[in-house]
């Protein structure tokens, strides 16, 4: 008689642990929920203006009107920070006082609709996930490419401009400086299933993670080699995200 594990039967099983664990990693809170692996995995700290946020990232956490050029770099992240704060204050017509908020003043926060004041509202969202940090810590470590001693963020962008907020704006900015990472390979699948956690993607970005998912099956083994990301989302560069 064939046994069942040799059949496959344990492995597609989906009553098992592992699966059940794994699908609540896809479905979950992006901001709380690790990935669980067979291998150990190292959390170090490193300092969060080493890092950079990866400019091939289907999401964007920045909205375009306020990201402009950015390059994702730690250095520009604070300057970043304060035009997407003045852009929102302006869309409300008045002033926040960021530093409350990260206190706990939760009637500092002002009344936000997102069809009426997108900008504020992705900015709010930011600040309530500093707040979160700021009261409980980070949750869930993000996973770097480390080079040298820098690193680029390839999950995680939020938790580190989470804590950019909280180095400008939180009474103890030095307890903020250092994030916790993962170091590691960029694992596009993780990535896709992070990216479809929080939010649905538009279709922009669900075909800029549909890219990267396809070039990722095929780089290194016998199929279509693609050196750029633009050879499959933007064979004339024009629509390469920033």
């Amino acid at each position: 008689m064939v046994s069942r594990r040799k059949r496959g039967v344990d492995r597609d099983d989906p009553f098992d642990q592992q699966s059940t664990s794994e699908a609540d990693y896809i479905y979950g809170d992006d901001d709380t929920l690790q990935p669980t692996s067979s291998a150990p995995q190292i959390v170090r700290k490193i300092d969060i203006f080493k890092l950079s946020a990866d400019r091939t990232q289907p999401r964007r956490t920045v909205p375009l009107s306020i990201r402009g050029d950015w390059d994702g770099s730690a250095k520009a992240a604070p300057g970043l920070l304060q035009r997407w704060r003045e852009a929102a204050e302006k869309e409300l017509s008045q002033d926040v006082d960021i530093a409350r908020i990260l206190k706990g003043y939760d009637n500092e926060r002002p009344d936000i609709h997102a069809q009426k004041h997108p900008v504020a509202d992705t900015f709010f969202d930011l600040i309530d996930l500093a707040c979160s940090i700021h009261m409980t810590g980070l949750q869930s470590p993000i996973q770097i490419e480390r080079s040298g001693d820098v690193g680029n963020i390839y999950i995680g962008e939020r938790r580190w401009l989470a804590h950019h907020v909280l180095v400008l704006w939180s009474d103890n900015p030095k307890n903020y400086q250092q994030i916790a990472a993962i170091d590691g390979k960029p694992d596009r699948w993780a990535q896709a299933a992070e990216n479809c956690a929080r939010s649905d993607l538009n279709a922009i970005g669900m075909a800029r993670q549909l890219a990267l998912l396809i070039m990722d099956m095929y780089n290194g083994g016998d199929g279509v080699q693609f050196d750029t990301y633009d050879t499959l989302v933007s064979p004339g560069g024009s629509d390469r995200p920033s």
